[in-house]
């Protein structure tokens, strides 16, 4: 614990020159609670917007941009240089990950998918066969699921909206959903008649998240990164998961 201390406070001492007095842009994918909470379309809480602002508190940047980012432009975003980190994503959302640069992970998350309750037991994605299912516009699933909806025995509607999803679930518009647990959780308990909503046994995948970081400014990034392994660490991150998410997990 002394030495990672000790790391962080050398950072802090070295950050004096790198972002004194200095602003930083800072983008983000809007995927809702508990990772994102806005308020008048800005991120006022939530898990992205404690990790990014530890992250620059110590890193000692006086002005912080937060920009939200259309999910199938963050490595263009983040290759040209507009924004410098983007937290919270992962290299499989990305077709050319090794185009930047890749902090710690952060949050492990298992994308299961959801279904109204009452409905069959799913053990199999063979099961899924002949229904419309909702995920995130860019996302990358399971190579068993993606394989269904090449063959056309299963349709994938795509959104960015994450509480629409949700929304044409309850409305039987679609038959099964893929969340991560953290996610449902939040929205199960947001949203009219949640409850009539369950998490299926049937999981597509298990994927870790961390900050990525523009290849610009390589002084910069590599600072940010520095700071970031001290923190993790240190268990910061993992403290800042702790307070957010609070969920039970399928028995």
């Amino acid at each position: 614990m002394i030495t990672v201390l000790l790391v962080i406070s050398f950072l802090l001492m070295s950050s004096d020159t790198l972002a004194d007095s200095a602003s930083i842009r800072v983008g983000y994918v809007d995927v809702g609670q508990p990772y994102n909470v806005k308020q008048d379309n800005r991120l006022v809480a939530g898990i992205n917007f404690d990790v990014i602002g530890l992250i620059t508190e110590v890193s000692r940047y006086d002005s912080v941009e937060m920009i939200g980012l259309p999910k199938l432009r963050v490595s263009e975003f983040l290759r040209s240089g507009k924004v410098q980190m983007v937290c919270l994503y992962s290299p499989m959302w990305m077709k050319k990950p090794d185009e930047v640069i890749w902090g710690p992970p952060i949050v492990a998350f298992q994308e299961y998918f959801i279904v109204p309750k009452g409905s069959e037991p799913l053990r199999s994605h063979e099961q899924l066969a002949g229904k419309v299912v909702g995920g995130q516009l860019g996302y990358r699933y399971s190579e068993a699921f993606t394989d269904l909806v090449k063959q056309g025995a299963v349709r994938r509607d795509d959104f960015t909206n994450t509480d629409k999803m949700y929304e044409l679930l309850m409305l039987n518009r679609l038959g099964a959903l893929i969340d991560n647990q953290f996610s449902f959780v939040a929205l199960r308990n947001k949203i009219p008649g949640g409850n009539r909503l369950e998490m299926s046994k049937l999981i597509d995948g298990t994927y870790e998240t961390s900050c990525a970081l523009s290849p610009h400014k390589p002084d910069v990034s590599s600072h940010l990164l520095a700071v970031m392994k001290a923190l993790k660490k240190d268990h910061r991150f993992k403290r800042i998961v702790e307070k957010n998410l609070k969920i039970t997990r399928p028995q």
